[in-house]
């Protein structure tokens, strides 16, 4: 931004007007990254934005961090992917799985939208998470074969997972916030607070089953899971 380019060696204060445009997909294949569009809150303002280009190639996600990433934040970023119905799993943040512990993800302040699969998606073997003041919009499935949520945590063992002040608005699949229980492993230490869910359609297109905050049986233990406010 004009009030905090870093250093002034080399800058011109025409590179902070209006916004930072990713065409594609953000790949982030390296630790310790911190990607802050430095403004923007609900849905508008936000100084970095990615737009789906690619609906059809797996992984179809705006944001995309592989196995083995940790230490990864996202501040200030709009994710605009293909669409609700597309027939293709269409996700806006997707994290992979990997067996290696994965540790301190923050995603703060985004904006994810027009998504035919997950909001965010989440994989086991993760700890230290926080998700806040992001608002995750209009998602609908088309495809039977696809089966979606808000946000999924994919399986255990996950541990210290924060999940506040967020607004979900116009989605469907399973549920807003989904503890899938796909896998062995105990999700624990895991606060859902403030947030909104809600709807703006008065019929059947946007609606959660079996329920807005959702914790699978198969094969997981949960272990002091709070949700309040």
């Amino acid at each position: 931004t004009v009030n905090d380019p870093g250093t002034s060696l080399g800058w011109n204060d025409v590179y902070a007007s209006g916004q930072a445009i990713i065409n594609g997909r953000l790949d982030l294949y390296s630790k310790y990254i911190s990607v802050d569009g430095v403004t923007g809150n609900e849905d508008a303002g936000y100084g970095i934005k990615v737009i789906a280009t690619s609906c059809y190639a797996y992984p179809s996600a705006g944001i995309f961090a592989p196995q083995q990433i940790s230490h990864i934040h996202l501040y200030h970023i709009e994710v605009q992917q293909c669409g609700e119905d597309v027939d293709y799993s269409d996700d806006g943040i997707y994290i992979s799985y990997d067996s290696t512990p994965q540790t301190d993800l923050i995603i703060s302040y985004a904006y994810v939208h027009d998504l035919s699969e997950n909001g965010i998606n989440l994989p086991p073997n993760l700890n230290n998470v926080i998700i806040e003041h992001t608002r995750i919009e209009h998602s609908h499935i088309n495809d039977p074969a696809l089966h979606g949520q808000t946000i999924q945590i994919t399986g255990g063992p996950v541990d210290n997972i924060t999940i506040r002040f967020n607004h979900f608005i116009d989605t469907s699949g399973t549920a807003a916030v989904s503890l899938l229980g796909t896998t062995s492993g105990t999700y624990s230490n895991i606060k859902i607070y403030g947030n909104i869910i809600s709807t703006t359609a008065n019929n059947s297109r946007y609606r959660f089953s079996p329920g807005a905050i959702y914790g699978g049986e198969a094969g997981t233990d949960k272990i002091n899971i709070s949700v309040y406010n």
